[in-house]
This record gives structure tokens, C-alpha cells and sequence, in this order.
């Protein structure tokens, strides 16, 4: 994941490179907050050494944005977001490979972040900017599902991650990095999250979120 948004960042950065560039602006913005939208996908799962066969799942990751611009070349990127953070793991398996159980988990948080971004004009047209900062996840609701073969029987159930028996946390936060590039009103972005709170109680594991987004400056 990580692979693929540092591939998408340089790609978005290399846009338009043959433009005159503007590496620092410190004049007034025209415009002092620009709201927009945004929609995409993320890939998240969690780092657990102890958890067997963890893999990534996708989700949906959108919402509105809210960029305090200080000056051209400086900004606070912010907004509220919806995000669907997940992972898949496979629990346990035979010898001979017939019996085995699935846990999909999926988690939705309304998420905050709090991006510092550093802004390079190319020209009237085209910007890029890189980003860093927090985020701040809280935990709306959340499914463990369990399904497979069990000793020649199907297992299938479901149960709320936020019960004290899997002990998952509501509030998470950690720090994410990333890249976009904006065509007058059009913007293209790829990031990725590291998260610093661990997703349960008594688990050392954490969140790894890859996003990419498409959105509209108003």
C-alpha cells in the first residue's frame, strides 16, 4: 500500500512539470477558506505480527474539505470525512485445508484531519501540494463477520466490534503524509495513514490506511 501511494504522490507531483514553478508565494490568497468535496477509495488493514493471514480490504473514504489558507504557498487542510477502514484475517486452518474460517472486520469512522500543507503554483492553472499532519478517527459503527467450515459444519455469525469482548476503540488518531495536484478547480490526491493508538484494547496493532481521492474546490 504504501508502494502504491508514493507511486501515485511522485505521478501527481511530475504533472505539469514542464510549467514555471512557483516554489514560494507568501502573498494574501484571493480566497482565505475553500470548501470542497471529495470521494474515493482507501486500502486499510492493521500491523499485528500475532494475527495470522491478515490482508487489506477496501472501503469507500469521502466528504467535505476545509482548506484555511494562510498564505498562497501555505495552508491547514481540514473537513470531515467519512471513512471505511478494514482488514480481513483467516482465523485457523486444517492440515488438509477443509476447514477454515474467514473474519472480515470493518469499521466506519468519521474522520478529522489536521494537515499542514505546503503549496507549489505552477501556474494559474496548476498546483500541487504536500501535506502532513494528525488525523482523528471516531468509530460509528463496526462489524466482525465469521464465516467457513468448521469440523464438515458452515459457520456464520456477525457481532459489534465496539462490545467489551473484542474491546475495539472508538478514537483513534495517527499521522498521515501525501501529495495532490489541482487543475483549477479539480483536485487528484493520494495519502497514506499510519495509526499511533492501537485499534483494541490489550492488542499491539495498529491501522495502515493507502487513500486515493477526487474532488472539487468550490
Amino acid at each position: 500500500m504504501k508502494k502504491l501511494v508514493m507511486a501515485a504522490v511522485a505521478a501527481i507531483m511530475a504533472l505539469g512539470a514542464s510549467a514555471q514553478v512557483t516554489f514560494w508565494d507568501n502573498g494574501r490568497p484571493a480566497q482565505r477558506v475553500e470548501f470542497g468535496v471529495r470521494a474515493g477509495v482507501d486500502i486499510s488493514s492493521i500491523s499485528a505480527d500475532d494475527i495470522f493471514g491478515v490482508k487489506s480490504k477496501l472501503g469507500f473514504y469521502g466528504g467535505l474539505s476545509a482548506d484555511f489558507r494562510i498564505i498562497n504557498s501555505f495552508a491547514i487542510n481540514s473537513g470531515i470525512f467519512f471513512a471505511q477502514k478494514g482488514y480481513k484475517t483467516d482465523l485457523l486452518a486444517s492440515f488438509s485445508g477443509e476447514e477454515m474460517i474467514y473474519f472480515h472486520t470493518r469499521i466506519n469512522f468519521i474522520e478529522i484531519p489536521v494537515y499542514a500543507s505546503y503549496r507549489i503554483i505552477a501556474d494559474e492553472d496548476n498546483s500541487f501540494q504536500i501535506f502532513a499532519g494528525p488525523y482523528f478517527d471516531f468509530g460509528v459503527y463496526g462489524k466482525m463477520k465469521a464465516k467457513g467450515n468448521l469440523a464438515g459444519t458452515g459457520v456464520e455469525s456477525s457481532a459489534d466490534v465496539f462490545n467489551d469482548k473484542y474491546g475495539y476503540r472508538r478514537f483513534q488518531m495517527g499521522i498521515g503524509v501525501g501529495g495532490a495536484y489541482t487543475y483549477q478547480r479539480v483536485t487528484l490526491s493520494a495519502s497514506y495513514q499510519w495509526g499511533i493508538t492501537d485499534v483494541a484494547k490489550n492488542a499491539d496493532a495498529k491501522w495502515g490506511n493507502a487513500c486515493i481521492t477526487l474532488g472539487y474546490n468550490f
